[in-house]
């Protein structure tokens, strides 16, 4: 779940070499090989999340056993050059947060490098079991 659970590029960042699709394991393709079932969906317009796609979150992970959300920024967000002001989600990738937690009611494993924790009051302190 998240912008990134299908992203094969923005994953390496900025300093990458030329991404390879043929050696590049996305999060949903990796969990597809763990698991007999996988539900991915961006929830998003793309990383920058500018606009949020409520029901690809819903459908996503209504009825999951286990959620992962995979948010964060890319060098389409932030790169050399072109940092950032703040460490919060960019665009709207909290909401895709916030409903993958609210709607999915499960344990989640959340995969990112910005702030949550100012959120500390919401739903999302009760329900993330490990942060990666």
């Amino acid at each position: 779940m998240g912008p990134f659970a299908k992203e094969d590029t923005e994953i390496y960042g900025d300093y990458a070499p030329d991404v390879s699709r043929q050696f590049t394991t996305t999060v949903a393709e990796g969990l597809a090989k763990l698991s007999g079932t996988v539900a991915a969906a961006s929830g998003c317009s793309g990383v920058k999340c500018g606009i949020y796609l409520a029901d690809e979150v819903t459908k996503a992970v209504d009825g999951a056993d286990l959620v992962f959300v995979a948010l964060g920024t890319g060098p389409t967000v932030e790169s050399e050059s072109n940092d950032r002001a703040s460490l919060d989600l960019p665009g709207r990738q909290f909401e895709v947060l916030l409903d993958a937690v609210r709607v999915g009611k499960q344990p989640f494993k959340w995969s990112g490098k910005l702030d949550i924790v100012v959120h500390s009051s919401s739903i999302i302190v009760s329900n993330v079991t490990e942060i990666i």
